[in-house]
């Protein structure tokens, strides 16, 4: 692998979900080392390679891959770090937690403070799975409800973009449509109504949308793992 532009969207896409998953001040130090850690795991494993930024949904499953990447990678760290150590199976059946801190003095248990490193020590319950699943689908049906409608192709293709891969492109709203083409005097404007529109519609579902970015991103978390978690 020797594309210097890719590694650097690949290493750019590592810093922000690294930054996601360590959103705790008291790991703000370690977010270097576990970037790093996981670029170079990355790298040897031809991941690179395989996966590909070129399109929103190839950016999504290397995003997902990625994300597993560094949870792996970030409980190795602090494993070797002396910070944590994974509980063995009957710990875990006793004390319900999946590790626990060595160092007290500035760590609470990982388990215990879902405010950080939350997806990969909050065990999903198929329960949960199946709200998430539901959830999304049902965001989903509001939302073609409410496209039906739209006939100018650029305005679809912003409003799909901006509502369900705003997390992927990482800029502004009004950013995001110079890129798409949208060219409209006040797109976020525009965006903002459509979001309240498709509120609307989800509100009987009990789902208000405030801030579609992070919510549909967190269902996928979701459901993405509730495959794997019980």
């Amino acid at each position: 692998m020797n594309d210097e532009k890719k590694l650097a969207q690949f290493l750019s896409l590592i810093i922000k979900q690294v930054g996601y998953v360590l959103r705790h001040p008291d790991h703000e130090q370690y977010r270097e080392d576990i970037v790093n850690e996981t670029f170079i795991k990355l790298f040897k494993s031809g991941a690179f390679e395989k996966y590909s930024l070129d399109t929103s949904e190839n950016g999504r499953i290397a995003a997902a891959y990625i994300k597993k990447t560094i949870h792996s990678c970030s409980m190795d760290y602090f494993s070797k770090s002396g910070i944590y150590r994974r509980l063995t199976k009957r710990e875990q059946e006793s004390t319900g937690l999946k590790t626990q801190s060595i160092t007290n003095e500035n760590f609470d248990d990982l388990s215990a403070n879902a405010t950080f490193f939350q997806e990969d020590t909050k065990t999903y319950t198929s329960e949960q799975y199946l709200i998430a699943k539901e959830a999304y689908g049902n965001i989903q049906k509001c939302f073609s409800l409410i496209t039906a409608s739209i006939t100018n192709d650029t305005r679809a293709k912003f409003l799909k973009e901006a509502f369900w891969n705003s997390d992927y492109y990482d800029v502004p709203i009004k950013q995001l449509a110079q890129i798409l083409g949208y060219l409209k005097s006040n797109p976020t404007q525009d965006f903002n109504r459509f979001v309240d529109k498709i509120s609307n519609c989800t509100q009987k579902y009990n789902i208000k949308i405030v801030n579609s970015g992070e919510q549909i991103e967190f269902l996928r978390q979701i459901i993405s793992f509730g495959g794997e978690q019980t």
